[in-house]
């Protein structure tokens, strides 16, 4: 077995477990320690996930599909950016300094450059999908430094970051569940849409569970357009 099938079959694994983990902790009391211990598990799982993921990227760009090596590259920067944050936020609730320090703000300056290189491969490549999903990087970037700028007024700012960064990071989970798995349960005929479905359906309910969220804890004012970023 290659160095590439085994972390294919170590990357399909640990994405099952955390697809699992993501939905144990939703139903979970929040702030408890079942909460708490599913939590760590789920973000360990997406740790295993972004490695494995490197040797397909490296495999794509060797049988020469740079676009799709691109792009699993880009997965591992705007999957990282959210896995981190989610953890730091709780970490850092009582200093907003500490939470936007310098990993913090590699990150931001990472989606929006990346974001910008996807945009610019799916330009060349007349990629419809690279093109679309280019604006996760550039819109979470840009919305990370401008919360970087100025301390919030609410004190439990955390809170909303948080939630935010686990629904980014469920949007990477679901992409690469429905993107594999989709496909397989379709006819042949229907994989366009299965992979146009796969991207962008994670996204449109996140929209959704981030305005959700929003109003239960009283962030209302907060926009759809932000609502990807881990600020």
């Amino acid at each position: 077995m290659t160095i590439c099938e085994s972390a294919r079959y170590l990357h399909i694994a640990a994405g099952t477990i955390a697809l699992g983990m993501y939905w144990t902790a939703a139903f979970l009391r929040k702030g408890k320690n079942p909460h708490r211990f599913v939590g760590r598990t789920y973000l360990i799982g997406m740790v295993v996930i972004m490695a494995t993921a490197i040797p397909l990227a490296v495999e794509a760009f060797q049988r020469g599909l740079a676009a799709r090596g691109t792009f699993f590259l880009y997965l591992i920067v705007i999957t990282a950016a959210p896995s981190w944050l989610a953890w730091r936020a709780i970490r850092d609730k009582k200093d907003w300094s500490a939470y936007t320090a310098a990993v913090y703000r590699l990150f931001a300056w990472g989606n929006l450059v990346s974001g910008a290189i996807v945009l610019a491969v799916g330009s060349i490549y007349g990629a419809t999908l690279l093109i679309g999903f280019s604006f996760v990087g550039l819109v979470v970037g840009i919305t990370m430094l401008r919360f970087a700028r100025t301390p919030p007024g609410r004190q439990n700012w955390w809170l909303q970051r948080h939630y935010v960064s686990i629904i980014g990071c469920g949007i990477a989970t679901h992409v690469a569940f429905l993107g594999i798995g989709l496909q397989r349960m379709l006819p042949p005929q229907w994989n366009g849409m299965a992979v146009q479905l796969s991207f962008f359906a994670p996204v449109i309910v996140a929209l959704i569970a981030k305005r959700w969220l929003d109003k239960r804890y009283g962030f209302q004012r907060a926009s759809g357009v932000r609502s990807l970023a881990a600020r």
